[in-house]
């Protein structure tokens, strides 16, 4: 099951169910045999990546280098005040938006 480097990881459905579980996620018998072929794939396709040499190359934190920052200084301008906020709200109370509860239990 572990993958120490040598030792080839297995994805089995018994794995799976067991990842399943801890993800809380109910799984059929169809959808095991399913996932556990597509993650296989995945495992081989990091394997697959495993084998390419990158001893001497340099990671890349920032592809661009010399980089500025295109964004703008923030800026203090003016904006509404709370009552030209509030002046197309539907409900107000105490100087606040009301609006329905979209938590209610059911």
């Amino acid at each position: 099951m572990k993958d120490k480097r040598n030792q080839k990881l297995v994805i089995d459905s018994k794995l799976l169910e067991h990842v399943a579980s801890l993800a809380k996620i109910t799984v059929n018998e169809g959808e095991v045999k399913k996932y556990v072929v597509q993650l296989e794939e995945i495992i081989e396709y990091f394997r697959q990546l495993d084998k390419i040499d990158t001893l001497n190359i340099i990671p890349t934190y920032q592809v661009i280098d010399n980089t500025t920052n295109v964004l703008r200084e923030d800026v203090i301008e003016s904006s509404l005040s709370q009552k030209e906020a509030l002046a197309q709200a539907k409900r107000t109370h105490k100087g606040y938006f009301l609006v329905e509860g979209v938590l209610n239990e059911r």
